[in-house]
């Protein structure tokens, strides 16, 4: 219970934060898609550890690219057979 009120505190106070350094204009279109960013960010830190509950894990997200090696003479021929 208690990294959850954290989690949603920090998250809370970072798009507070964001929210208030946010240009202001007068279509509102910047502050709405950061209020929409500030709710997705609340809802995923009530999430997070609430799936450590559930003794369920975190979905891994990954953005490096796999490493990829030439073949050998060898593998290339069979992977043409």
């Amino acid at each position: 219970m208690k990294e959850l009120l954290y989690a949603i505190t920090v998250v809370s106070l970072c798009c507070g934060i964001v929210s208030f350094l946010s240009p202001d204009n007068k279509s509102g279109g910047l502050t709405k898609q950061i209020r929409f960013a500030s709710a997705l960010a609340v809802c995923a830190a009530l999430i997070a550890p609430l799936l450590t509950l559930t003794d369920r894990e975190f979905p891994d997200v990954s953005l490096t690219l796999p490493s990829v090696s030439e073949p050998t003479k060898g593998e290339a021929e069979a992977m043409l057979v």
